[in-house]
């Protein structure tokens, strides 16, 4: 709601917003720690993207970058 409010990109906050709340990794279901979540999938292609809530894709934006002066 604070990110309509101030026209941000929620999604773009949450992946490149400078806060790290978790731990994202990959591996086997057979190997998943307990608790961990489900919150994606690798496929085979290039690059990174992106699935929104409305079933769009987009390319994923990169990390933050804590030496650049804003």
């Amino acid at each position: 709601r604070l990110c309509e409010l101030l026209d941000l990109d929620a999604l773009a906050i949450a992946l490149a917003g400078g806060e790290d709340y978790a731990i994202v990794a990959t591996g086997s279901a057979s190997r998943r720690p307990r608790g961990a979540r489900v919150i994606g999938r690798i496929e085979k292609g290039r690059g990174i993207r992106v699935e929104d809530g409305d079933g769009r894709f987009r390319a994923a934006p990169s990390g933050f970058d804590h030496f650049y002066l804003h």
